[in-house]
């Protein structure tokens, strides 16, 4: 049996790149290969796998360095190239992406992290202060330095923005494997119990500017809308943002607008069901699984005209400015039993999807 080593620094974020590490496991399960996971923080299985509701056949043998990241955690990702000198396998996979100074045989980078400080559509807390400038300088001196490993690695990206970021950035060429949504859940939805409701999931990061919500909701309070967010809450940097968003809810007063923080899968769907309007307020985000996941379950998506939304999904109601999004909820509201949510098209972007493509390339390079 081959043994295949998939580096993460950690899953407890639980975000999208997460999810790319864990239905990668899967589909190396399913096929028949030994998982070896090597992370940096040890996981927190039970939270992980509720929080994301992905089903692996069994939990891999895993290594991990630290009971628990608590500061410098982008430094940090450089101790999984500790696994990559213990771990004898046939394939070493990277799924958080990050430059390392050996080569793994295949990369999934979500982006080219060191260019947040590049790239000015790239929206990153380490634009934001001379602090965190600093702190960010040598992570992106080490990255650069180590460029010549990545280009010997086949790099796998989340959509054609990435790609062409990647292309700019590292002068390599990548491969679009959209990242896996578990689309069974969402799809099985009753349409029927739908209101007049405005739905955000996301991790409550800076950058995904959860903080203009309640300043929409108050907007459109008189117009008996509903609003509802969901976030992660999993690090000091998160729950920071969670008390700021709803501290300048409280000062406003608005009485729309109920936050739930690290929500189980069962609730997250039960408001999806609920929701006409999804609201996407990051702007150049890379992909967007919450986007699709919003398209299953017969959610408008208003989203900002950017990213990997913008040239990949496309399926959304676009705004430029924030001044247009009130205007462009209710527009959406108004158009909602015309928009033609197509199973096809969403069926595109499946974890099943992901798995399939994931594996020919893991196939591809072990054959070579």
């Amino acid at each position: 049996m081959r043994k295949i080593l998939v580096l993460h620094n950690s899953l407890n974020s639980c975000g999208g790149g997460e999810r790319v590490c864990l239905h990668t496991i899967k589909a190396l399960q399913e096929a028949g290969y030994r998982v070896v996971l090597g992370v940096v923080e040890r996981t927190d299985w039970d939270r992980v796998l509720s929080l994301t509701a992905v089903r692996l056949e069994e939990i891999p043998e895993e290594f991990y360095i630290l009971r628990k990241l608590r500061t410098f955690g982008i430094y940090q990702r450089f101790f999984t190239i500790f696994h990559y000198l213990k771990k004898r396998a046939d394939l070493i996979i990277n799924t958080h992406g990050d430059v390392l100074p050996l080569p793994a045989h295949i990369t999934y980078m979500h982006f080219p992290t060191f260019a947040l400080t590049e790239n000015p559509y790239a929206y990153s807390k380490y634009q934001s202060s001379l602090f965190w400038r600093a702190y960010f300088e040598p992570y992106r001196i080490l990255q650069k330095l180590n460029m010549f490993t990545i280009r010997r690695s086949v790099i796998l990206t989340n959509s054609s923005y990435s790609r062409d970021m990647i292309k700019k950035y590292i002068g390599a060429e990548s491969i679009v494997v959209h990242p896996p949504v578990d689309l069974k859940d969402y799809l099985e939805l009753n349409s029927d119990n739908k209101r007049d409701q405005v739905i955000t999931i996301s991790r409550f990061s800076p950058e995904k500017r959860l903080h203009l919500i309640p300043y929409i909701a108050r907007q459109l309070l008189l117009d008996n809308i509903d609003f509802v967010l969901i976030g992660s809450t999993s690090t000091p940097i998160y729950r920071r943002y969670y008390r700021k968003v709803t501290a300048v809810r409280d000062k406003l007063g608005v009485e729309n607008l109920k936050i739930i923080p690290d929500a189980p899968h069962e609730v997250k769907l039960r408001e999806l069901e609920k929701s006409k309007v999804y609201l996407h307020l990051m702007k150049y985000e890379h992909f967007g699984i919450s986007v699709i996941e919003a398209l299953a379950s017969k959610c408008i998506p208003v989203c900002h005209a950017s990213g990997g939304i913008w040239t990949d999904i496309r399926m959304c109601y676009f705004y430029i400015t924030e001044k247009e999004i009130p205007d462009l909820i209710l527009k959406a509201l108004d158009d909602y039993s015309q928009f033609p949510f197509t199973d096809y098209f969403i069926k595109e972007f499946s974890d099943e999807k992901f798995r399939e493509r994931m594996l020919k390339v893991v196939e591809c390079v072990l054959s070579s």
